[in-house]
């Protein structure tokens, strides 16, 4: 490469550097807040939040397989109330559990969809 060409190149890095550095923040700046801790369970669960009934607090959703390995679903409030649990007949898939939520009946609350399978 030439050497004219890059001492423009230099002469224009100093001063970009300093304005750089000089520019008040755009930006305001990504803080972290913990809200909440909850325990894991040693059993085979799985753990997602969402809002499901639209109040801006998000609503613990874990599955798990039961005592008898049957697949369940656990809704917990943001303070960890139980609000229900359901019971299905069949297993979860083995490596997905992918819930999907949706208000699909427009009632304001969303619902959730996944898949189980029966042997």
């Amino acid at each position: 490469m030439n050497k004219s060409l890059l001492i423009p190149l230099f002469l224009a890095l100093l001063p970009a550097t300093a304005i750089i550095m000089l520019l008040p923040p755009l930006f305001k700046k990504y803080e972290i807040l913990e809200t909440a801790k909850h325990l894991k369970d040693k059993s085979n669960s799985w753990v997602v939040y969402h809002d499901l009934d639209l109040d801006g607090q998000n609503e613990l959703i874990k599955t798990i397989d039961t005592e008898i390995g049957k697949a369940a679903v656990m809704v917990f409030e943001y303070d960890g109330t139980l609000i229900s649990q359901y019971n299905y007949s069949g297993h979860f898939l083995i490596r997905n559990r992918t819930i999907t939520f949706g208000d699909y009946n427009n009632d304001s609350i969303d619902e959730m969809y996944f898949f189980t399978r029966r042997q």
